[in-house]
């Protein structure tokens, strides 16, 4: 209750802020981003804006539909490895509230995610090899997307990304397949 409290005393206090929700193609977006050794015990903490917008390559901004902070609990050895995280942890979310939209009858193209570290975008497209081998697959951010549903349709098999001036904009896909590499 005094989180609640807190929350609202907040929220009368900023009269400039707006939440803007505008009419869309209701398909799915993500801006993820990360902080590295920001929280206590050497953790870094991942966050996330999910909302919904147009069908485009860099789609327009709208009002959240999920935000999300969590903190890491494993120790991240670099910034790049912290966003790799959070965008892992935004993939994952990422898959329910494309089936919970497919189940309302709207079709989701692939899934838009914003980085703002071009060294995990590099990874994610496979133009960087990582020195240190880690539990992760080199797709597993696109696998996490890829099992949404079993009887998905589309077989890319792996994700693409073009960098834009507001920051790294990479596209998870429905995949089928699993990259053998680990990073």
């Amino acid at each position: 209750m005094a989180q609640a409290k807190q929350l609202l005393d907040y929220v009368a206090s900023q009269e400039e802020a707006v939440l803007t929700f505008s009419a869309s193609e209701m398909k799915l977006a993500v801006h993820s981003d990360a902080g590295y050794l920001n929280e206590p015990n050497a953790r870094s903490r991942a966050g996330g804006h999910f909302f919904l917008s147009n069908d485009a390559d860099v789609p327009p901004n709208n009002g959240a539909i999920l935000n999300i902070s969590h903190v890491i609990k494993h120790v991240m050895s670099s910034a790049t490895e912290a966003e790799l995280a959070g965008l892992y942890i935004m993939a994952q979310e990422a898959v329910y509230i494309r089936i919970i939209l497919e189940e309302m009858g709207h079709k989701q193209s692939p899934t838009p995610v914003q980085t703002d570290n071009a060294i995990a975008e590099q990874v994610i497209d496979k133009k960087v090899q990582p020195k240190r081998k880690k539990r992760w697959t080199c797709d597993s951010i696109g696998y996490a997307i890829a099992n949404a549903n079993d009887n998905s349709d589309s077989t890319g098999d792996q994700a693409s990304s073009t960098t834009q001036t507001i920051g790294q904009n990479i596209t998870l896909q429905n995949t089928t397949t699993m990259c053998d590499e680990t990073i």
